[in-house]
C-alpha cells in the first residue's frame, strides 16, 4: 500500500492517526507504520481502508491505472458528505450536482476559508 496516499486521505478527513486507528479497530502504531511504508496491511484491513475512504483498493495499492482527477474529487466529496450526514452510504452525486457544488465552493471560497 502507498503510505503517502493513506496519510493524505487521513489528513484530508481531518483525522489524527489515533482517530483513524480507533475507527479501523487497529493500533496507532500500525497506522503509523502503514503511513511510513514500514508495514503493509493485510487484505481485510486494506478493504476496510478502501471502504472507509471510499476509494478503490487499486488506488491504495498505487496500481498503475489512469485515474481521472474528477473521479477522485467526486469520491472525496461524497465521502465528506456521507461522514457529515448530508448523503447516505450508497448514494451517488450526479455530474450536475458535483458541478453545482464545485461552483458553490468557488463562489464561497472566502467563506470556506473563514476569511
Amino acid at each position: 500500500m502507498n503510505g503517502k496516499k493513506l496519510k493524505n486521505l487521513r489528513e484530508n478527513q481531518g483525522l489524527l492517526q489515533k482517530e483513524l486507528a480507533r475507527e479501523m479497530g487497529i493500533s496507532l502504531s500500525s497506522i503509523s507504520m502503514y503511513e511510513r511504508g514500514e508495514r503493509q496491511p493485510d487484505n481485510e484491513t486494506l478493504k476496510k481502508f478502501s471502504q472507509y475512504f471510499n476509494v478503490s483498493i487499486d488506488y491504495l495499492l498505487d496500481n498503475n491505472i489512469t485515474v481521472n482527477k474528477e473521479i477522485i474529487e467526486l469520491e472525496v466529496l461524497q465521502n465528506l458528505l456521507i461522514k457529515n450526514g448530508y448523503m447516505k452510504e450508497g448514494e451517488d452525486l450526479t455530474k450536475k450536482e458535483l458541478d453545482n457544488l464545485m461552483k458553490m465552493a468557488k463562489n464561497n471560497k472566502e467563506f470556506l476559508k473563514g476569511d
